[in-house]
């Protein structure tokens, strides 16, 4: 809201409304973790909340849903638990303004939260699907070669094991691809006698071309013979 005097006294005060449209909000993340599917972003400048948008996007004409409402920016980052394996999801974000009082109109103007958290833009839109975490079960060590078993799911398409000579796995990685959801155990050949490895293990879906994957599971570890 602008008040605008202009110098000339044969003219009389007059203000008029405009809106100001916040910026984009700019994603940063949509991944599966053990409780739903988390999303975080970068905060807006000068925004007093944040409205969370979502959609099952492989459902026939699913409206969008007003998940959540932040009053405040301190907020980044929020867990959707209202979600089923297999589903894929869409979100979108939009940063919202806060009423305030016009000094001299001495009225609040921007009307209430609710009404007035569509004066954002929306950034772009974020798409994934529930991946529900496996549980790794054993890892059994053998003579250059151990055998992984974990809890398996017919819902997605197949399963990823990862092993690596640290507990971060940030040395020596390595990834398994199993493309058979029905494999519930993998052994893994020529490995190094004598050393210990880690090992975690994960599902991935495939919707439309395109591959996502759930969090990794518990880690193991065992000592190859």
């Amino acid at each position: 809201y602008i008040f605008i005097t202009f110098p000339n006294k044969e003219y009389t005060d007059c203000s008029t409304w405009f809106k100001i449209y916040l910026p984009a909000t700019t994603w940063t993340k949509v991944e599966n973790v053990d409780t739903g599917i988390k999303i975080s972003w970068t905060a807006v400048k000068d925004a007093a909340g944040y409205v969370i948008y979502r959609r099952a996007w492989n459902l026939v004409d699913a409206d969008w849903t007003t998940f959540e409402r932040w009053n405040n920016t301190t907020e980044l980052t929020w867990i959707d638990t209202d979600v089923y394996a297999g589903t894929r999801y869409q979100y979108g974000i939009k940063a919202y303004f806060a009423r305030r009082l016009d000094p001299i109109a001495n009225q609040m103007i921007g009307g209430n939260v609710g009404d007035n958290y569509n004066l954002g833009l929306v950034g772009p839109l974020k798409t994934t699907m529930r991946i529900t975490t496996r549980t790794l079960n054993s890892v059994e060590p053998g003579s250059r070669k151990m055998t992984v078993k974990w809890s398996g799911s017919s819902v997605f398409e197949g399963y990823q094991i990862q092993y690596a000579t640290d507990a971060k796995f940030t040395q020596n990685v390595n990834t398994v691809t199993i493309g058979d959801k029905k494999t519930y155990e993998k052994t893994i050949s020529g490995l190094k006698s004598g050393t210990t490895y880690y090992v975690r293990v994960r599902s991935y879906g495939i919707f439309e071309k395109n591959t996502y994957y759930g969090s990794w599971s518990n880690v193991m570890n065992t000592k190859v013979k």
